[in-house]
């Protein structure tokens, strides 16, 4: 389907016109792989080496199921700011890396949202998915 994607479809191939095209759902697609790497396994190409892969297939399926359109926006909103820095709501934050990692700081070797975001940050696949992902489910729950 991907792999043929170009000669079917006179959509980009993206993640919501992929769903939207196919009918599948948004969270039956990210079962297993995150979006970078059905599309590499099309292609044939090397998957996606981002340090936190396997976390960030975890992440993105707690994220299917929220329904916080602020912290969904905060998602869609990674890949434009400055990689590191903050976030002006605190709660935001938090909720963020729980989201993103679901643990606590110190199960992963990090002791501020701060640094979260940025170990989060250091994974340009997968906070590029996030967005295009959350995106798609248009700041609610994608079913």
């Amino acid at each position: 389907m991907i792999r043929a994607w170009d000669s079917e479809s006179d959509q980009p191939l993206r993640f919501g016109s992929f769903i939207e095209e196919t009918g599948l759902e948004a969270t039956d697609v990210l079962l297993k792989k995150i979006w970078s790497e059905w599309k590499a396994e099309a292609f044939r190409e090397s998957p996606p080496d981002d340090a936190n892969i396997s976390e960030g297939r975890k992440a993105l399926s707690r994220a299917a199921l929220r329904a916080d359109p602020v912290l969904l926006q905060a998602v869609s909103k990674m890949p434009h700011r400055q990689a590191g820095t903050g976030f002006d709501n605190a709660r935001v934050g938090l909720a963020l890396h729980y989201l993103l990692c679901g643990k606590k700081g110190s199960a992963i070797g990090v002791s501020s949202v701060a640094e979260s975001m940025a170990r989060w940050d250091s994974n340009p696949t997968l906070v590029s998915d996030a967005a295009e992902y959350v995106a798609v489910c248009g700041f609610g729950p994608c079913q």
